[in-house]
């Protein structure tokens, strides 16, 4: 299938003089071009590629940029970087964790309290967004369209970077009192969304959940807006900045038990409610495609039901409504993707 969206932002960002160059290998992320380095690869041979389903993934060089390539998805790591460099005004979701995008090349020694990649430079690249990898991972853009807002320079001196600056893990500062005083409350509130979203079903849970912490543990309670409340909440659900929580180790999964006899019920439903819960634990956020490839996911290790078996899980899927067709879906033009009601 056609990957579109990819073929679109390949367009958008080329008319911006940034340059792209095709992707392939089994992983999708090794350069179909293996001598790149130091050679110009016209965009109009990664746009032919992906026209003509050859390709669903391709790369970003990374002349004029800076790349920090986080592989695991912590929101903490982010916050880390953006104390340091600056709010991302792009930020791409990976498959193991955040591409999060500045403007400017730096060359500087890793200085977060994390292992991370900071990639810059013509001979560097990361995927770029909207490539589908051959095991269903799609990189997902979750902040900005790398136009419009214009990317964060990325400008901070070396002698400030190469000094670690770690992130405060241990509780918030507390009053006398035992309560978390203004000025603290907001970072407070983010590491308790950050911990109970794992607990909740959607953000109006989380954010009732953040009323209480809010009420139980913070200095003047009832300063703290409903609106600040919901914000918290919604942005860490994924809606607006950063992502799903779904897919952490150790996390948990909330599966209604209404779904559960549903499924259990029909013939074949056991396949596809263990074809749910994998989908669920690593998508399960309002606004987000995913792809439910049989080959993708057998080459992932991600189930070992045969093809068929496969097939009428995902339809079973489909019929009852527990996933549906994303709405972008054209045929002949781009692949399918899903996307939880």
């Amino acid at each position: 299938m056609i990957n579109q969206e990819a073929i679109d932002f390949v367009d958008l960002i080329t008319q911006n003089n940034f340059e792209v160059m095709p992707l392939a290998g089994a992983d999708g992320k090794k350069p179909r071009v293996l001598k790149f380095k130091n050679r110009t690869i016209h965009h109009r041979e990664t746009i032919r590629l992906l026209e003509e389903g050859e390709i669903s993934t391709y790369g970003i060089r990374l002349k004029g940029l800076t790349v920090i390539d986080i592989d695991e998805r912590d929101w903490e790591h982010i916050a880390e970087v953006e104390s340091l460099l600056g709010n991302s005004s792009f930020i791409v979701e990976t498959g193991r964790g955040y591409h999060l995008y500045y403007r400017g090349e730096n060359r500087f020694k890793n200085p977060f309290t994390f292992n991370c990649n900071i990639k810059s430079g013509w001979n560097s690249y990361v995927v770029g967004p909207y490539s589908v990898r051959p095991d269903g991972v799609v990189y997902e853009p979750l902040k900005g369209d790398f136009i419009y807002p214009p990317l964060t320079d990325c400008n901070v001196s070396l002698s400030l970077l190469r000094k670690p600056r770690h992130m405060e893990r241990s509780l918030p500062t507390v009053n006398p009192n035992g309560k978390v005083p203004v000025g603290h409350r907001h970072q407070y509130l983010l590491s308790q969304a950050w911990k109970l979203a794992d607990e909740c079903i959607d953000a109006e849970e989380l954010a009732a959940k953040l009323r209480w912490y809010a009420d139980r543990a913070c200095a003047d309670p009832k300063s703290i807006t409903l609106e600040e409340i919901n914000d918290i909440a919604s942005w860490m659900w994924g809606k607006q900045c950063y992502g799903k929580r779904y897919s952490e180790e150790f996390s948990e999964v909330k599966i209604s038990r209404l779904i559960i006899d549903r499924l259990i019920a029909l013939p074949g439903g056991s396949d596809a409610l263990s074809l749910y819960v994998l989908l669920a634990s690593k998508h399960r956020h309002v606004g987000n495609n995913f792809a439910i490839d049989f080959h993708g996911m057998k080459n992932g290790q991600l189930t070992d039901l045969g093809r068929d078996r496969f097939k009428r899980a995902r339809a079973l899927l489909l019929e009852l409504g527990l996933v549906k067709r994303a709405e972008n879906y054209k045929v002949g033009s781009r692949p399918y993707t899903y996307r939880f009601p």
